[in-house]
């Protein structure tokens, strides 16, 4: 049987003279928390009710109101004091007298003297009055009960109902998922094909670099998409950069300035003057050349590492830090754990698509930097870029 969480149940009955109700109202919470409504004269019923309700009620914000009214007996009798009243109207008579006025007491006079009177409160006999009760509150909890369950039926309806649209949703996207991941990715590659053409027959160093942001948004556009797991802290909503606004950017630009230290550190070692670039233009203090090597690099070494620590939970939210200008960089333990990792990864043997030899992932930037030095001389014919699957 599924209950709903919330609920509410009521039950009136007349027993041994007295008119009870009692009221039982719940919402949803994790444990059970109890609290109640009623006269102080049946205070000494809470925690007998409150064990009662519990039986039944294991969870939720349980609130119980108990009411009880006198039907067929007076609450309280009245008693007076009549000698105390005599002695009250002598008493005026003789001031009256004394002072010479006008002795005007009435009753209702008399009744302004609170002593005169005594109040009894009639006999309550607990024992019978919490089987009354007791008697009533059981009956509420079957009727919260059974509200409970219908609303529960009614949840459980919407529930199966939502489960086979659900279902045939999932069965819609089965059959159209696989056509429509083609139909992306064919336009995509139609996209960056398109460009090929383009690059090939400029010339120009400026328009080469916007024809490569183009590429760079294509390709920037889909890499959320890569992101299989810790969406909530990895998500990729566009590449940001000095500073980085996120931890994904954060990852990014960590790994493309080790990429940079080791393309400049490969170009320097084959004889290239890593600071006179092709593409990327000359300026104090950058390393232009091998900001261009390392562009070929980028989406291979760079990016799949990245992608590969993250999707295999590498990293959390903990290992970064926030900038008071809203900028995100790793904290040092995990600078630390980024580092051994990339270190790991240049250990990697692989076959270069060109040399069709096995070298470290580490060895790449240096077997790059060595063709294009080949090229510059006269060695080799064309720059061949690597080319990765």
């Amino acid at each position: 049987m599924v209950l709903s969480m919330t609920g509410y149940g009521r039950a009136e009955q007349e027993r041994s003279g007295r008119d009870i109700t009692v009221e039982i109202k719940s919402v949803n919470s994790r444990y059970f928390e109890y609290t109640s409504r009623m006269p102080r004269s049946f205070a000494f019923l809470d925690d007998k009710l409150k064990k009662l309700v519990n039986a039944t009620i294991s969870r939720g914000k349980t609130e119980l109101a108990l009411t009880v009214v006198n039907v067929g007996a007076p609450e309280a009798s009245i008693s007076v004091n009549l000698d105390l009243a005599k002695g009250y109207l002598d008493a005026i008579g003789e001031m009256s007298s004394a002072l010479g006025v006008e002795n005007d007491v009435t009753a209702g006079t008399l009744t302004r003297f609170s002593d005169i009177f005594t109040t009894r409160k009639a006999e309550t006999d607990e024992e019978q009055l919490w089987a009354d009760v007791k008697a009533v509150a059981e009956a509420a909890v079957e009727n919260f009960v059974a509200m409970r369950a219908a609303e529960g039926e009614k949840l459980r309806a919407d529930i199966l109902s939502r489960l086979v649209y659900l279902e045939q949703a999932v069965g819609e996207i089965e059959q159209t998922s696989a056509e429509r991941v083609q139909k992306y990715t064919e336009k995509l590659y139609a996209k960056l094909k398109a460009l090929l053409p383009q690059v090939q027959a400029e010339t120009d160093s400026g328009s080469l670099r916007g024809l490569e942001g183009a590429g760079a948004a294509i390709y920037f556009d889909v890499f959320d998409r890569l992101i299989l797991n810790h969406k909530d802290v990895f998500s990729f909503t566009g590449r940001s950069r000095r500073p980085p606004l996120d931890p994904c950017n954060a990852l990014l630009s960590f790994a493309y300035s080790l990429l940079a230290n080791d393309c400049a550190a490969a170009l320097e070692a084959v004889g290239l003057d890593s600071y006179v670039g092709f593409l990327h233009t000359d300026r104090p203090g950058r390393q232009s050349l091998a900001a261009d090597l390392m562009e070929e690099l980028r989406p291979c070494f760079a990016d799949r590492f990245v992608l590969s620590a993250v999707n295999l939970g590498r990293f959390s939210a903990k290992d970064f830090e926030v900038q008071e200008n809203g900028a995100v960089y790793l904290s040092e333990n995990a600078r630390k754990t980024f580092l051994q990792g990339w270190q790991e990864k240049k250990r990697e043997e692989i076959r270069h698509p060109y040399l069709e030899e096995k070298l470290s992932w580490g060895m790449v930037p240096y077997a790059q930097a060595l063709l294009l030095a080949r090229y510059l001389r006269g060695d080799l014919d064309d720059y061949p870029p690597f080319l990765w699957k």
